[in-house]
């Protein structure tokens, strides 16, 4: 089998199935019936993502999100408009 990769092409053969909830309205699911690969572009299992090998790794300056959402606050109540 191979391991089918992004940016590979392909061919879907999808059902469409449609509902509706009085609660939450109309919606659709599709459900994948066949495919076919026009172009393959295999995964090699481990990806980088596109990032380049980093020794030293990441460092924070320590600031924590509870400070930065504290700080966030603050500025929208010294900014509101009346």
């Amino acid at each position: 089998m191979p391991k089918i990769g992004s940016g590979s092409t392909l061919k879907m053969a999808v059902e469409v199935n449609t509902w509706f909830v009085p609660s939450q309205g109309f919606g659709y699911t599709l459900r994948l019936r066949a495919v076919q690969i026009l172009d393959l572009i295999e995964y090699g299992g481990q990806s980088d993502f596109g990032f380049s090998y980093n020794e030293d790794g990441y460092v924070g300056s320590g600031e924590s999100l509870n400070d930065a959402f504290e700080v966030a606050d603050e500025a929208e109540t010294t900014n509101a408009p009346f």
